[in-house]
C-alpha cells in the first residue's frame, strides 16, 4: 500500500507541475455508414476513415477490427453470412472478405464495378450480390463463388442506385434515383433485370425522388423509403409492392404523420411491420415505423440529434447507426430508444464552465458535459419540440440552471446540471429565424440575440428565465451573432457586416458604436463574439480582427496586428488583463487587456483544428472546443489510481476513446500486488511509449496516453505484471 501510494503522488506532482495543454475528451466512433448485427451481441459497423468496427456486447462498446491502409477511403455496407464469412465494401469498389469472423481480412476490387459500393446481399456461403454506384450511374454484381469472381449482372445508365435486397436466390430488388428520376428495378431468376413502372407519386411537386432504401419482408411484400424535403413541402416518399417488385405503389401518409427528410435505411421485421429512419439539420434523427402494412408510417420518439443512416433489427430489437459514430438501441421495436455512444461526433461551439463542472454543446443539438473538471464525461442530445437544431451558445448562471440558443429561434433552459431541458421558446420551421448568443445577468435576468429574419435583427429580454419575453428588433438591420453584459445596465451587441451596439438601461434603448481605426475593406466582415475583462474594459473579436474598449463598448478600437488572417470566433479572461482568444487554427494569448497577443497553438495539440469557443474556468483553467466533440484544457490531469478489495482477476480494458486522437485512457485490473509494465508498440513491434514501469498495488488502474508524437496508424498495448500478459490494439487517428 505504502508503495502505491508513493507512485501516486509522484504521478500526481509530475502532470499537474506541467499543467500542459492537452484533449480533456473526443469523440468516441468515427461516423458510421452502415451496421450488421449477428444476434443480439454481435454484430459489425463500418463508416469513414477505412474502419471496421466489432462488438460482442449489443453494440454499447466497440473495437476496431480492421483499418484500411488508406484512412480517406470509407465503408458504406457489410454483410455477415455466419459468424465466420463476411463482407465489407466501400470506397472505389474496394470489397473486403473475411472467412474466420474478422480475424483476417482479403481486400479486393471488383474491376468493372462504377464507383463506390452501396450495398452487399448474400443468401448462402456461395450466392451474392454488390450493389456499386458512381454519381450517374451503377452495377449489380453477382458471384456464385463465395466472392472470389463478380459477373456483371447488370449496368444502369439513368441514376446511381442507392440499395439492395433479396429475399432468396430468385428475387431481388434495387432502388435509386435524383432529380426526377426514380429507379426500380427487379429479378425474378436472380441473373436478368427488369426496370419496374414508376408510380404517381401522389400529385406532390418533387424536386428530386431518390428511393434510397428498400427490404423485402415476404416473398411478395417490398418497401421504399426515400426521398424528403421541408423545402417545398416534399414529403418522405413511401412505396409499396406486393409483386416482388414488378410494380409499385406510392403509400399517400396523412398530413399528421408526414415526414419531410430523407429516409435513407429500413428494417421490416414482418409483412405488416417496419421502421424506416433518416434524418435532416433541423429534425435531427427522424424514426418512423409502420404495423399496418404500410398505410399509415407514425413518427416515433427519436431524441436523438445526427442523421440516421442504417438501421438493422432482430424481432424487437433495433439497432440504428448515425452522423457522428452515434448508435441507439430500441428493444422494443422503436417505443423507446436509448444512446449507446457515449461521446458522439459533432462541432462543439460552445463552452462553458461553473463550479466543478464543464458543459460544451454544438451541432445537432448535442450536449456534453463532465461534473469533475473535465475527467469523465457524459452526453446527450438537447431535444427541443421534436427536434434537434444546432446548439450555437450555451450559458450557466451556476451548477444547475443553464440556459442554450439555437438555429430555427429555439430557446431551451436546464434547472438539473443539464441533465434534462425544456424550451422556453419554440423552434419553428422556418429557415430565417436563429437566436445566435445569450447572456443571463442571473437565473431570472438575461438577452437573447438574433434574427426573425436575414437582415432583421432581434433581441429578446426576460426578467423570469424564459416565462415572458419583451423584444427589440431592426435596431441594426443586421443578423446579431452575440451579446454580453459587465452588469444589469451595461451591455453590447454585435454582428454581421461590422454591426454593434450598447446599452446603458438593461437593454430598454440600444445605440451605436463608434468603430475606430477599421482599415479599408472590412466593412463587410462580421464581429463573432465580445467579452468584458473587467467592467467596462473588453474585447469584440470577429473576422480577421480584433477590437478593445474601455467606456463599455460605446467605442472600439482596432488592435492592428498585421498577420492576423483568420477569423477569430471568442475570447475569454482570466483576469483584468490575461486572456486568450480562439479561431480557424489561432490560439492567442494577452497579457495587457487585448492591446497585444500572440499565437500559442501548439500544432502536437491544436494541429489541424478550427477553434470554436474559449472559457475560464473559477480556478483559471482554459477550455477550448472544436469538431470531433474535442475539448482541450490545461486543466491538470491526474491519473486514477483505484484501490478495490474486489478486485479478483487481471485484466487490460480497451482504450478509450479508440480511436483517439491524440489522447486516451487505458484501465487495468491487478489481481495482486507486482512489478508492472505497460508499453505501446508500433506495427514493426518497436517499443514507442512507455506507460507504466513499476511496484503497482492490486486494484483498478488509469493510464492517460498522449500520442500527440506519432503518426495515424495501428498501435498494440502490452500489460505485465505478476508473471501474466495480455495485449490490446487501438486506432489513433490525426
Amino acid at each position: 500500500m505504502k508503495r502505491l501510494f508513493t507512485l501516486s503522488f509522484l504521478l500526481f506532482v509530475t502532470i499537474t507541475a506541467s499543467a500542459q495543454w492537452r484533449v480533456a475528451v473526443h469523440q468516441t466512433n468515427t461516423s458510421i455508414s452502415a451496421n450488421f448485427m449477428l444476434d443480439e451481441n454481435n454484430g459489425w459497423q463500418v463508416g469513414s476513415s477505412g474502419s471496421v468496427f466489432q462488438t460482442s456486447d449489443g453494440a454499447r462498446t466497440w473495437s476496431i477490427n480492421y483499418q484500411y491502409q488508406d484512412i480517406s477511403y470509407s465503408f458504406s455496407a457489410v454483410f455477415f453470412v455466419n459468424e465466420n464469412l463476411g463482407f465489407v465494401g466501400g470506397t472505389n469498389a474496394t470489397i473486403l472478405k473475411t472467412t474466420n469472423g474478422g480475424g483476417n481480412w482479403e481486400v479486393s476490387t471488383i474491376a468493372d464495378a462504377l464507383g463506390n459500393i452501396k450495398a452487399i446481399q448474400f443468401i448462402d456461403e456461395n450466392t451474392g450480390w454488390v450493389l456499386s454506384s458512381s454519381s450517374s450511374s451503377s452495377t449489380v454484381h453477382k458471384t456464385t463463388d463465395g466472392g472470389s469472381t463478380w459477373v456483371l449482372a447488370f449496368t444502369n445508365t439513368t441514376s446511381d442506385l442507392e440499395d439492395m435486397d433479396f429475399y432468396d436466390a430468385s428475387h431481388g430488388v434495387a432502388c435509386g434515383g435524383g432529380v426526377g428520376v426514380v429507379d426500380l428495378w427487379f429479378t425474378s431468376d436472380g441473373t436478368t433485370w427488369a426496370k419496374a413502372p414508376v408510380p404517381p407519386l401522389g400529385g406532390f411537386n418533387y424536386t428530386r425522388s431518390d428511393a434510397r432504401a428498400i427490404r423485402f419482408a415476404d416473398a411478395s411484400t417490398v418497401y421504399i423509403s426515400g426521398w424528403g424535403s421541408s423545402v417545398g413541402l416534399q414529403p418522405s416518399i413511401h412505396l409499396k409492392s406486393t409483386d416482388s417488385g414488378a410494380t409499385w405503389t406510392f403509400l399517400t401518409q396523412t398530413e399528421e404523420n408526414r415526414t419531410y427528410v430523407n429516409l435513407n435505411a429500413m428494417y421490416m421485421r414482418d409483412a405488416m411491420s417496419g421502421i424506416s429512419v433518416g434524418g435532416a439539420a433541423y429534425d435531427g434523427s427522424v424514426i418512423v415505423r409502420t404495423t399496418d402494412g404500410g398505410q399509415n408510417w407514425i413518427p416515433t420518439h427519436a431524441p436523438f440529434g445526427g442523421t440516421c443512416n442504417s438501421v438493422y433489427g432482430i424481432g424487437d430489437r433495433v439497432w440504428v447507426s448515425l452522423n457522428g459514430g452515434t448508435t441507439a438501441y430500441s428493444s422494443d421495436f422503436g417505443n423507446t430508444w436509448e444512446q449507446l455512444t457515449h461521446i458522439p461526433g459533432t462541432s462543439l461551439y460552445t463552452i462553458t464552465a461553473k463550479g466543478n463542472s464543464v458543459y460544451a454543446a454544438g451541432y445537432d443539438g448535442l450536449v456534453m458535459r463532465s461534473t469533475d473538471h473535465g475527467v469523465t464525461w457524459s452526453s446527450q442530445y438537447a431535444y427541443n419540440t421534436k427536434s434537434c437544431p444546432s446548439i450555437k451558445e450555451m450559458y450557466f448562471v451556476n451548477e444547475n440552471v443553464g440556459y442554450n440558443v439555437r438555429s430555427y429561434r429555439g430557446v431551451s433552459k436546464t434547472t438539473n446540471m443539464g441533465e434534462t431541458w425544456f424550451p422556453i421558446m419554440s423552434d419553428t420551421m422556418m429557415t430565417g429565424p436563429s437566436n445566435e448568443g445569450l447572456y443571463f445577468i442571473d437565473e431570472n435576468y438575461g438577452f437573447i440575440a438574433g434574427r426573425v429574419a436575414n437582415n432583421t435583427d432581434v433581441i429578446y429580454k426576460t426578467t423570469d428565465g424564459g416565462v415572458t419575453y419583451s423584444e427589440t428588433g431592426n435596431f441594426f438591420f443586421k443578423d446579431l451573432f452575440g451579446i454580453r453584459f459587465y452588469d444589469a445596465n451595461n451591455g453590447v451587441v454585435l454582428g454581421e457586416d461590422l454591426a454593434a451596439g450598447y446599452t446603458t438601461d438593461g437593454g430598454a434603448t440600444w445605440n451605436q458604436s463608434t468603430l475606430n481605426n477599421v482599415p479599408a475593406g472590412f466593412s463587410t466582415n462580421d464581429f463573432l463574439a465580445a467579452k468584458f475583462s473587467d467592467g467596462a474594459n473588453g474585447v469584440l473579436v470577429g473576422q480577421k480582427m480584433i477590437f478593445t474598449t474601455t467606456n463599455g463598448g460605446a467605442a472600439w478600437d482596432y488592435v492592428d496586428l498585421p498577420w492576423l488572417d483568420k477569423d477569430i470566433k471568442n475570447v475569454a479572461f482570466v483576469n483584468a488583463t490575461h486572456g486568450y482568444a480562439v479561431g480557424d487554427k489561432y490560439f492567442l494569448e494577452t497579457t495587457d487587456a487585448g492591446k497585444t497577443w500572440t499565437n500559442i497553438a501548439d500544432t502536437n495539440v491544436f494541429g489541424g483544428y478550427s477553434l470554436n469557443d474559449v472559457e475560464v474556468d473559477p480556478e483559471g483553467y482554459v477550455w477550448i472546443v472544436s469538431s470531433q466533440s474535442t475539448v482541450f484544457t490545461n486543466y491538470p490531469l491526474v491519473s486514477v489510481i483505484e484501490n478495490s478489495p474486489l478486485v479478483e482477476s487481471f485484466e487490460l480494458s480497451q482504450n478509450y476513446p479508440n480511436p483517439f486522437n491524440p489522447v486516451t485512457n487505458i484501465k487495468f485490473n491487478l489481481n495482486k500486488s507486482a512489478h508492472t509494465s505497460l508499453k505501446v508498440f508500433d506495427m514493426l513491434g518497436e517499443v514507442v511509449a512507455e506507460l507504466v514501469n513499476g511496484t503497482m498495488g492490486a486494484g483498478t488502474h488509469s493510464v492517460r496516453f498522449d500520442a500527440s508524437s506519432l503518426t495515424s496508424g495501428v498501435y498494440f498495448y502490452h500489460l505485465t505484471s505478476g508473471g501474466e500478459s495480455i495485449s490490446k490494439k487501438m486506432m489513433l487517428i490525426k
